[in-house]
């Protein structure tokens, strides 16, 4: 049997299994910009795990995550925080689309807001005293987000941020220049997929070889990623 057809009798119920959005529902086998079975096992992303379960006792207000794919991020944090507002921005139509009907399923589409473009101005108009955390995942376009005319705005929010220097090698220095003043700064760096295999265990992949555990907890990233997560001083 083909490796993916297996997989989807695995997942077949499209329910989050582990992770800190374990639960959540999926329409279907699409994830837009990423993989899907790492997302259905909850091994997505597993190195923020520690920063997403304290992210949930925070309590925010408001969040903002820009380059929102089908939404894991945006539905997974409207389920786990019940009083906030999500505004999910993705430029893809297939994605807003997907992100919608997540959102739907898991009974938060009256608390997501799904919108095309994050512009710097939209970020400038955030109000300080509303508690705030903004995620972003845009593929290089954080260099153009985040500037010097709306960092003052964000002075009291929680930013995670993915750092695409893969594509622009200056995006690292140039963020951390920018939020040294109002932010400290954590470092998070991804694992490769190969050590995803070596290191990660689950149940659903016992009895597994390396080339069926890797279809399952790759995630196709082009290198060892970072993330920087701001928190106000």
């Amino acid at each position: 049997m083909p490796i993916v057809n297996e997989a989807k009798i695995i997942f077949s119920d499209l329910t989050v299994r582990t992770g800190p959005f374990k639960g959540m529902k999926y329409p279907d086998f699409l994830a837009t910009g990423s993989s899907i079975f790492p997302k259905l096992l909850g091994s997505y992303e597993k190195e923020l795990h520690p920063l997403i379960d304290q992210l949930i006792k925070k309590d925010y207000t408001e969040i903002i995550d820009i380059g929102c794919a089908e939404g894991y991020y945006a539905v997974g944090l409207a389920m786990k925080l019940p009083r906030a507002r999500v505004y999910a921005y993705d430029t893809d139509v297939t994605a807003q689309n997907a992100c919608r009907l997540m959102a739907k399923i898991n009974g938060v589409s009256d608390r997501v807001n799904i919108e095309a473009t994050c512009t710097p101005e939209i970020l400038k108009k955030i109000n300080p005293a509303i508690k705030t955390l903004i995620i972003s995942d845009c593929e290089g376009y954080e260099k153009h987000l985040f500037t010097e005319g709306n960092i003052a705005s964000l002075a009291q929010s929680d930013v995670l941020i993915e750092a695409h220097d893969f594509i622009d090698k200056s995006i690292s220095t140039y963020l951390k220049t920018l939020f040294s003043k109002t932010h400290n700064l954590t470092y998070i760096d991804s694992l490769s997929d190969h050590l995803k295999v070596i290191r990660y265990d689950y149940e659903e992949l016992k009895g597994m070889d390396y080339v069926h555990k890797i279809n399952l907890l790759g995630e196709g990233r082009p290198g060892t990623m970072e993330w920087f997560f701001f928190t106000p001083k």
